[in-house]
């Protein structure tokens, strides 16, 4: 990896595509480390045997329907929780845009989220 960055530093486009330069940098770093590790008696695993982790779809799952949840909120109530909670505004900082009691917000801070909660509870 080192020498693919240290060849970003040497690149003159005026001399070569970028496609074949970067191409041939990446090349001689893998050849490097193959003759490396056979000098080391260690062997690559073959390409097949390499598999991609599967997605966690119980998360991806929940994710989606926290999404449709949030989008069946009312418009104040999720922007009070995205700024609330993802934004972290200060209940002093919301009140003061409100104007009203920092107890006030809290209390809507909790209500929306009851709300989201008994949202998600009830889809499928």
């Amino acid at each position: 990896m080192l020498a693919v960055c240290s060849a970003a530093l040497t690149f003159n486009p005026k001399r070569s595509k970028p496609q074949t330069y970067f191409g041939s940098a990446i090349r001689h770093a893998l050849y490097r480390e193959v003759l490396t590790a056979q000098k080391r008696g260690r062997r690559f695993v073959a390409s097949d045997d390499i598999r991609d982790p599967q997605p966690n779809t119980a998360k991806l799952r929940q994710e989606e329907k926290a999404m449709r949840a949030l989008r069946m909120l009312s418009a104040y109530d999720r922007t009070l929780l995205e700024d609330r909670l993802i934004e972290q505004v200060t209940l002093e900082q919301l009140s003061s845009e409100q104007r009203c009691d920092p107890r006030t917000i809290s209390k809507r801070v909790s209500e929306a989220l009851a709300k989201l909660r008994q949202i998600v509870s009830d889809l499928p």
